[in-house]
């Protein structure tokens, strides 16, 4: 929390003296912020940055869910959407798991726990991966605990409209 009380006061200060900039990064943490960039081979994307931004229904996200931040990637001419964000967990975050795997299992994905020995290592407590077999929508949960704070890390992809 300690962390997050220090962003949102370094935001705030870029909030009155960056102008634009700061503005641009406020957004990123408060609201939405529209990106558009070019990768590596030219091709050009756009980003929506935020707790506000345009999540996927499909991901099934808690109606209480507190949004830290994320971005959202649209599709590309080779590519398909994804993106990812961070959820702010009260608790061990374990309900949060158990509930989010219950509602993916509903709508037809097959959910696994992930587990991997390094887990500790990189301060994850808990994981699930989960597929949806008949669109090739994949989202993968991670809990994990700095010991301060504990938060549900969310990736989401999906295949390029036309690929499977």
């Amino acid at each position: 929390m300690r962390h997050l009380l220090s962003l949102l006061a370094a935001l705030g200060i870029l909030g009155v003296f960056g102008g634009p900039a700061g503005r641009l990064v406020a957004g990123m943490f408060l609201d939405k912020v529209d990106v558009q960039m070019t990768e590596a081979d030219g091709t050009a994307r756009h980003a929506v940055f935020g707790p506000h931004a345009p999540y996927p229904a499909w991901i099934l996200l808690p109606p209480e869910a507190a949004i830290v931040s994320g971005g959202v990637f649209d599709n590309t001419p080779t590519q398909g959407g994804g993106g990812a964000l961070d959820l702010a967990v009260s608790g061990d975050g374990q309900a949060l798991v158990t509930a989010w795997a219950a509602r993916l299992t509903a709508a037809g994905f097959t959910v696994q726990r992930r587990t991997d020995p390094s887990d500790p290592l990189f301060d994850i407590e808990a994981g699930l991966m989960a597929e949806h077999p008949a669109t090739g929508r994949r989202l993968q949960l991670l809990l994990r605990s700095d010991g301060l704070t504990r938060l549900a890390q969310v990736s989401f992809w999906e295949p390029h409209p036309g690929r499977k």
